[in-house]
């Protein structure tokens, strides 16, 4: 190793070489390298949807799932399978093995679906596709006063203008249902016109279309013969021919239906301070880069505004401020640190080497860089927590290495044989002490978890510290036998002096003398230490010093959760969201005066309905009894209070809910909830009781708040039974059960693509007759002769309680019970 040090000292080019091209190509590295929030991994999740209109979950379940998720067991690179069986769909989630090829699996798990041959008839055929890796980056809300349906036109060309952009290609809009073309039916006018759902139906299908009828061929040319009857708006299929009469008479669609263009009954809205608002989310993909996205996201954000009348454009969230911050935090640490290292060393031994000993920084963590360049590995919160973590200790090692050539050349040895020497006393504890804390580090590359990959934080302080060594063997020593600081004409100075005074007074009179009695009474430091040890445990077990997994960090928004009981409508969440929003303006507003401030530490309220936050994995998305308010607040630095603290005021300002089922103010969190307690079994019913027991023990626990769960209470339905009238008629269940489907549910005529719409056209009901429990009972039911027949006359009906959601892992029924535990 002496030789090693020697050779590199005697031809210092070659240390000067390594030191550019490391930093050289480490510079390059880092401004080639892509950002996430997250390191980036490969998706291993296979999803399997499936949609069958108008089933309940428990015909999903038994009739698609099941037999689906039999067909799963078996298949190779499968770790497991999670499945949720829902009003009208129902979707697989398939976890690949890690050491499998997604793609080779996904080929296995779709001709395991493709091998069932026996789905309900009316079921869409199964999408099975590999989930993409797709993660939320950036999200704004356009919102003003104008209607839902201008929102929706300006949103669909911010869409369009945002993929225009050469760093951003996934953008979604939410807050708004499909567009459709409804058709209205109502009984008594059938009656008149002595019509049935599947006249109309067929009427329309065949009559709104474009057909080809081949070519002339003359002698100059072809001449396509082609009819052009398709109508994409609802003022236009009016016109459609539903029947000609034997007196000639024809009917047209508009003589006997309401047809309009509208909105689906989806009760999916989205509100900002009050006002309509549709949400456009950005967000990348494998091998984009996050900071790239958000700012050009943000950068069209702010030129929008000002752009169109009475709509505004307003952040929702930002994912890079946390990536941002751990960024600004590792630049404010390096910068420090660097200072911090040259001065102390400039006062106590010598600039020219504190600039050297500082070079250790840059040099180390270039190296890095450029190591994860080649790595594939990108920067996001764990690699930069990994920074942090080793900013210190790379510092250290060079301090230890030059302060020790610096005292040998004290000692009146010559900067050769001092730089040499110095480095060759200190080499095995330094190497030691990087290598310990190495082999620490390198057990997280063999940690797989299903959430950020670790291992990105191991791979950082690998590298730093290997490069650091490389640095504080040979490129530490090579400068300092070559630089000034080690001249023979050396002398120092009385400000030197001084300074090297009050550092070995403390050291020769205080610790000397601390030392050398610990080392004659060795019992005495050993029952010091045994006493903190004491201590510590007991601050630990008696709750002085208290533990958390993840830390509960201060942020300028929350969010509140509400769900009313199944079968609520949209109007009665949104008087309860309306209440909460009035609370939370009237608490910003309090807190005015307690902060010193004269604005409001509510910036902006967020207002959704049947649509969910991303990251809200239990929430019943798409149905009209649950909402959500996100509430953005002013900085930390112009408040003092946590956000937490004012979501535990908004809900003491808006007192007992008792028409909510559950309510959760400020507990959205990226990684769930703080603790989640999962019941598996054959049997729903005992699963219901057992989640009932449970949860009546944990709500007595003082600690723990919103403990709720994945298995809402169903919609009630009504349930139909025939009657032997029925049978000796002639009708059979699927007979009538597919006139009443008709008629409640519709029936989808067709498909028309209007520009970047996919529009539905529906026959059904209209909304008037479908509201009224008296019309059902006096629907008529027609046989194949044109009879027909009250339904009540045919059939008996019960109204119970079905189920909305029913959860499978594995094959087996699974309830979440899910709590957060109380914070002040």
């Amino acid at each position: 190793m002496k030789a090693f040090i020697r050779y590199f000292i005697k031809y210092p080019t070659w240390s000067n070489t390594i030191l550019i091209l490391v930093m050289l190509f480490g510079v390059l590295a880092l401004l080639n390298m892509k950002s996430s929030f997250f390191p980036e991994r490969e998706s291993k999740n296979i999803n399997i949807s499936v949609i069958y209109p108008g089933a309940s979950p428990e015909e999903i379940e038994n009739g698609i799932i099941q037999k689906i998720e039999d067909n799963l067991k078996g298949v190779q690179g499968v770790d497991n399978y999670q499945s949720t069986s829902q009003e009208n769909a129902g979707s697989i989630t398939v976890e690949v093995l890690e050491e499998y090829n997604t793609d080779e699996v996904l080929i296995d798990v779709r001709n395991a679906v493709d091998r069932v041959n026996s789905f309900p008839a009316g079921m869409e055929p199964p999408v099975v596709s590999k989930r993409p890796a797709i993660e939320f980056t950036y999200s704004f809300a356009i919102y003003g006063d104008v209607d839902l349906a201008t929102l929706k036109k300006t949103a669909q060309e911010v869409e369009d203008d945002l993929r225009d952009i050469p760093s951003i290609s996934q953008v979604s809009i939410s807050g708004f249902p499909a567009s459709e073309i409804n058709i209205a039916l109502d009984e008594e006018t059938m009656r008149r016109y002595q019509l049935t759902f599947p006249e109309v139906v067929n009427a329309v299908s065949s009559k709104n279309r474009d057909l080809s009828a081949g070519k002339i061929k003359t002698d100059n040319e072809e001449l396509l013969i082609r009819y052009e009857g398709k109508n994409y708006y609802a003022g236009d299929l009016q016109e459609v021919v539903v029947r000609t009469n034997r007196d000639g008479s024809i009917i047209r669609l508009q003589d006997i239906a309401v047809v309009e263009d509208r909105f689906a009954e989806d009760p999916q809205r989205s509100f900002v301070n009050g006002k309509p608002a549709v949400i456009i989310s950005v967000s990348k993909i494998y091998g984009e880069n996050a900071l790239d996205i958000a700012d050009a996201a943000k950068e069209y954000q702010e030129n929008f505004n000002g752009k169109y009348p009475n709509i505004e454009a307003a952040l929702i969230d930002d994912a890079t401020e946390s990536l941002r911050g751990r960024i600004q935090l590792l630049l404010e640490n390096g910068t420090i640190g660097a200072l911090l290292v040259v001065l102390s060393l400039a006062l106590f031994l010598n600039w020219r080497l504190a600039f050297w000993v500082a070079m250790s920084l840059p040099f180390s963590f270039l190296g890095m860089f450029l190591m994860a360049y080649l790595f594939d590995i990108t920067i996001n919160v764990i690699s930069l927590f990994g920074c942090i973590v080793v900013v210190g200790i790379v510092v250290d090692d060079g301090i230890v290495v030059g302060e020790q050539i610096f005292q040998n050349y004290e000692e009146g040895q010559k900067s050769y044989r001092a730089a040499i020497r110095g480095t060759l006393q200190v080499l095995p504890s330094v190497t030691f002490a990087i290598l310990t804390t190495v082999v620490a580090f390198l057990p997280f590359f063999f940690i797989d978890t299903p959430g950020p990959r670790i291992s990105d934080m191991s791979f950082v302080v690998i590298f730093v510290l290997l490069f650091s060594l490389l640095e504080v063997v040979v490129i530490l020593p090579t400068h300092l036998a070559h630089s000034r600081a080690l001249k023979q004409d050396f002398v120092k100075s009385k400000i030197r002096e001084k300074l090297d005074s009050i550092v070995n007074y403390p050291r020769n009179k205080m610790y000397k003398g601390v030392l050398a009695f610990s080392m004659k009474h060795r019992s005495v430091p050993i029952a010091i230490s045994l006493f903190l040890l004491l201590i510590t445990i007991g601050a630990f077990g008696g709750g002085v010093v208290k533990t958390t997994f993840f830390p509960s960090i201060d942020t300028d928004n929350f969010t509140i959760k509400i769900e009313l009981p199944s079968g609520a409508r949209e109007a009665q969440t949104m008087e309860v969201l309306n209440r909460v929003e009035k609370a939370i303006w009237e608490v910003g507003n309090e807190l005015k005066e307690t902060e010193n401030t004269d604005e409001s530490l509510v910036i902006r309220v967020v207002k959704n309905v049947a649509a969910m936050p991303s990251g809200w994995g239990e929430s019943e998305a798409g149905n009209a009894n649950v909402g959500n308010i996100q509430v953005f607040l002013q900085s930390e630095e112009v408040r003092t209070i946590p956000a937490l603290t004012i979501a535990n005021m908004v809900r003491e300002k808006v007192g007992p809910l008792t028409e909510v089922d559950k309510a959760e103010f400020g507990s959205s969190s990226f990684f769930g909830k703080p603790i989640s307690i999962p019941l598996m079994g054959r049997d729903l019913s005992e699963l219901q009781e057992a989640k009932k027991e449970l949860k009546e023990a944990l709500q007595s626990i003082s600690e723990l708040r919103d403990v709720t769960d994945n298995d809402p209470q169903g919609l009630r339905e009504i349930q139909l039974e025939l009657k032997e009238k029925a049978f000796i008629l002639g009708f059979t269940p699927l007979d009538i059960a597919r006139q009443v489907r008709q008629g409640y549910f519709g029936e989808e005529v067709m498909r028309l693509q209007r520009g970047a719409d996919e529009i539905k056209v529906w026959v059904r009901f209209t909304e008037e007759y479908r509201s009224s429990l008296d019309n059902f009972d006096n629907m008529r039911i027609k046989d194949i002769q044109g009879n027909s027949y009250p339904l009540t006359e045919l059939v008996n009906y019960k109204i119970d309680r079905g189920s909305i959601k029913i959860n499978h892992l594995d094959g087996m029924l699974i309830l979440k019970i899910l709590k957060r535990k109380y914070q002040r």
